[in-house]
């Protein structure tokens, strides 16, 4: 209530809560998530007030360690004016438009990995490879909280794959419209917008984006594929590792556009499997 109705919770009180902390890590964690997703549910300024609430009672680093590591964690100018990690993040999970439980946990998880691949380059701070690192500990997360195998792996998937949108301007075509195929391609969308407000950015880049997305129909997204492995097997192929291989090169060339009909990526399919090597 604390959290979403904007009451104080009254000092006694809080400093029993306080001393009792290191007790929550005995509840199960189905409950800990239900409370959890009320605080990451709640409109922007309770799913803030109810972390930080959370934060100072001492049941984060109790219950989401991974999520109190990133206290201190500064992370440098010019792209991060607002301060350390953890100060980032709960203005990420703020900037969130109406989220899932899902969303809103990959949100407040997906710097996770940077207290972990934290360190200095040429006088720059990096944080080399932190999604992937915040995916293994995204993992662990859903796990400890007893979540379903689905909301799971669409928590652990946003933290991965929350870089992914930075360069969308210079993707490959292919890959941006793999990327718009993906079920939870809104939600990283989401995800993406919130971050660069976090980070003291617009959303200008986001609305480019949707714009792209939004101007493509579902058959254009996610057409059928010109060539199956039923095609590759009456080429006379025998199915193996580079079956895949050749199905998804002549898919992405379907998605840029390089092979419109079914000849012309029966055509690629060949000069893939007569050479062995991709295709331009």
């Amino acid at each position: 209530f604390a959290a979403e109705l904007g009451f104080e919770i009254e000092p006694a009180t809080a400093g029993a809560i306080r001393d009792l902390a290191p007790r929550a890590a005995q509840v199960s964690g189905e409950r800990v998530a239900a409370e959890l997703e009320r605080i990451l549910t709640s409109p922007p300024d309770g799913r803030r007030r109810g972390l930080e609430l959370a934060d100072r009672l001492g049941l984060v680093s109790v219950l989401l360690p991974e999520v109190h590591a990133m206290h201190g964690v500064l992370q440098g100018l010019p792209h991060h004016p607002e301060g350390d990690v953890f100060t980032h993040t709960l203005l990420c999970v703020g900037h969130l438009r109406e989220p899932t439980f899902e969303l809103a946990l990959g949100a407040l998880l997906h710097d996770a990995g940077k207290p972990v691949t934290a360190g200095v380059r040429e006088g720059r701070r990096t944080f080399y490879g932190h999604e992937r690192i915040g995916e293994d500990l995204a993992r662990r997360v859903c796990s400890r909280l007893a979540l379903s195998t689905a909301r799971s792996r669409r928590v652990v998937w946003l933290v991965r794959s929350h870089m992914k949108l930075v360069s969308f301007d210079e993707m490959r075509e292919a890959r941006l419209k793999r990327l718009f195929a993906e079920d939870g391609f809104e939600e990283l969308a989401e995800l993406w917008r919130a971050d660069a407000l976090a980070s003291g950015g617009t959303a200008e880049a986001y609305e480019d984006l949707m714009g792209r997305y939004r101007a493509l129909g579902r058959e254009q997204v996610r057409p059928r594929p010109l060539v199956t492995g039923e095609d590759l097997i009456a080429m006379g192929l025998q199915p193996g590792p580079a079956f895949r291989d050749i199905l998804e090169q002549v898919y992405d060339a379907q998605l840029e556009g390089r092979a419109a009909a079914k000849e012309e990526a029966l055509a690629l399919a060949r000069r893939i499997a007569a050479s062995g090597k991709p295709q331009p």
